[in-house]
């Protein structure tokens, strides 16, 4: 499928809470990275999840690039941002290269599962190329990898599908994908490939110059998590058994980013029950707090809000903003609003920010969940979280998505959570 849909959709601005009053708002443009501070774009197409960082010494990373067809999704799909004129991945990579400060060059691409809306799609694509006798699919990070240039790549095989680590049957394509873009990039750019290091703090790290109090800890990848204790839980070979039942989301990988006294939390999709050999049902997701050696600042939330962020999870990192990057009008369940609302879960004053349109979601069952949003929301917003030296404050920026003029739409302030 190779149609350039265009879902049309109109934005209506809901009541959304009292917020404090904005440091800036509207109008202004975005003024860019400065060295020192350690930067991270939630970019929002209403389609994909994708990350952006930029580290304090300028080292970057684009963490997932997703692209899929979603106006197969009908009356649940979110408009595509700013329009359906190109794919998501495209729009990705324009982003990036604005905010960039090396353009077209980016440090690290990080790919958290595969899954089509972190990656791209065989199914979905802007055209198909011949490259090394093989079809080449321009979608996800093949098509923006057209516009960037990736020096390392990490992902939970390593770009090995050998059955080392357990992979979704239904999810077949995926290893064609990076069989087809990784050998290209490494010819076209010298690209190296690599296998997320479960516990390390040495595989992502500033390349660009010194950075004393900037770290990455790889805390989960294939179903395992590095605890704080120094052991590794495997909670999807128990016993040395596969798992009866799993899905790719259960294999995501997730990180904490350290900068002085701030913290961030990344986990791709962790959500939703396991059923290991002898059908007992647990929840991976919850095995995050044993990763976590205290609350974090900024949290992402797991799946798009999507039936995900247990109690149990939520006490544990206790984070002034959560991010989303969210492509349904499922996207944050009740479920989750309601434990985001819950005062033992989030103190007063959590902000969330998800992608989100008023049209679709008068018919919440809860409110007071909708009461955390910020009101620019219902428009469409890039979220930019920007750490000056020492960590002890952030920003908070929310860049209109409705097109290229990254015109400010709010700035809010914050002390890190430590």
């Amino acid at each position: 499928m190779n149609r350039r849909g265009f879902l049309e959709g109109c934005a209506a601005v809901a009541t959304a809470g009292c917020f404090p009053s904005p440091m800036m708002a509207g109008g202004r443009a975005w003024g860019g990275w400065k060295r020192g501070h350690f930067q991270i774009h939630f970019i929002y197409t209403g389609v994909a999840e994708s990350l952006f960082l930029i580290f304090p010494d300028g080292t970057t990373m684009l963490l997932d690039c997703g692209d899929f067809a979603a106006i197969e999704r009908g009356e649940l799909a979110l408009p595509v941002m700013p329009d359906g004129s190109r794919h998501s991945a495209e729009w990705i990579a324009r982003y990036v290269k604005r905010v960039n400060p090396h353009g077209s060059e980016v440090d690290y691409m990080l790919i958290s599962h595969f899954h089509r809306d972190h990656m791209g799609t065989c199914k979905w694509y802007s055209d198909i190329l011949r490259r090394g006798n093989r079809d080449y699919y321009l979608t996800g990070f093949a098509l923006a990898a057209e516009f960037l240039h990736f020096r390392k790549a990490i992902d939970r095989a390593g770009g090995v599908f050998d059955g080392s680590e357990l992979f979704e049957p239904s999810e077949n394509q995926f290893p064609y994908l990076l069989g087809c873009l990784y050998p290209y990039l490494k010819a076209r750019d010298g690209l190296v490939v690599e296998k997320l290091r479960l516990g390390a703090t040495d595989q992502i790290v500033p390349v660009r110059g010194g950075v004393a109090d900037f770290s990455v800890k790889n805390i989960c990848a294939n179903g395992r998590f590095a605890c704080t204790d120094g052991s590794v839980l495997d909670v999807l070979h128990r016993n040395g058994k596969k798992p009866q039942y799993w899905n790719e989301n259960h294999l995501s990988c997730g990180h904490v980013f350290s900068y002085g006294k701030f913290r961030l939390f990344a986990a791709g999709d962790m959500s939703g029950p396991a059923r290991d050999a002898d059908g007992q049902e647990h929840w991976p997701e919850e095995k995050l707090v044993e990763t976590l050696s205290g609350p974090v600042s900024v949290a992402k939330i797991n799946h798009h809000g999507f039936k995900s962020m247990p109690d149990v999870l939520l006490q544990a990192l206790r984070a002034k903003v959560y991010p989303a990057c969210t492509w349904d009008v499922l996207h944050l369940t009740d479920d989750v609003l309601a434990r985001f609302a819950d005062p033992a879960n989030c103190e007063a004053g959590t902000l969330l920010v998800p992608g989100c349109f008023g049209a679709v979601r008068r018919t919440d069952a809860n409110a007071a969940g909708r009461k955390l949003f910020h009101p620019a929301v219902y428009d469409g917003v890039h979220s930019v979280v920007d750490v000056p030296p020492g960590g002890e404050t952030f920003t908070l920026t929310l860049l209109s998505a409705q097109d290229e003029e990254m015109r400010i739409v709010d700035k809010r302030a914050f002390r890190s959570n430590t």
